[in-house]
């Protein structure tokens, strides 16, 4: 005949409860914070999809409008407010279609990029020899793993 204690432990006991409880919470603490960081991480790759996207834009424009650009006409500094290329004073009557639509895309390309990229973000497109170099600008502040100031530079031949 077996003899049965009731000393003998049956089931879970509270401290090993608590200590599976404690590793749990810790695990999904360490989730929670991988999530975090893959979001910052796909807003800065969304970021620089956008600014290479603005990119490309301009640079169709510029071979478009290919005479217009070697002649200097779409040139911006990145710390220009203002169109350079063009007297915002004169009447628009003066002004030849090359100039008008010279000014016009530039200006709404810079629109285009602070709408998408934030007021901080600047940009600036230099002609000179049948090369262009383009280069945008923006506060990429979200990123974990890279600067706050990001820039993207290309050079294309017209």
């Amino acid at each position: 005949m077996k003899h049965y204690s009731n000393n003998k432990q049956r089931g879970a006991g509270l401290i090993e409860i608590l200590i599976s409880v404690l590793v749990l919470s810790i695990g999904l603490l360490g989730i929670a914070a991988m999530q975090i960081r893959s979001v910052k991480n796909n807003q800065s790759a969304l970021e620089y999809s956008i600014a290479l996207i603005q990119q490309q834009s301009i640079k169709e424009t510029l071979m478009l409008a290919r005479n217009s650009a070697l002649e200097g006409k779409f040139n911006i500094g990145l710390e220009d407010e203002a169109y350079p290329g063009i007297n915002p004073n004169m009447p628009p009557s003066s002004k030849s279609d090359a100039e008008v639509f010279a000014e016009n895309a530039v200006m709404a390309w810079r629109s285009s990029i602070k709408s998408l990229l934030g007021d901080s973000a600047t940009s600036s497109i230099y002609c000179a020899n049948a090369v262009c170099t383009i280069v945008l600008q923006w506060n990429d502040n979200r990123g974990l793993q890279a600067s706050s100031i990001q820039t993207i530079k290309t050079e294309t031949r017209l």
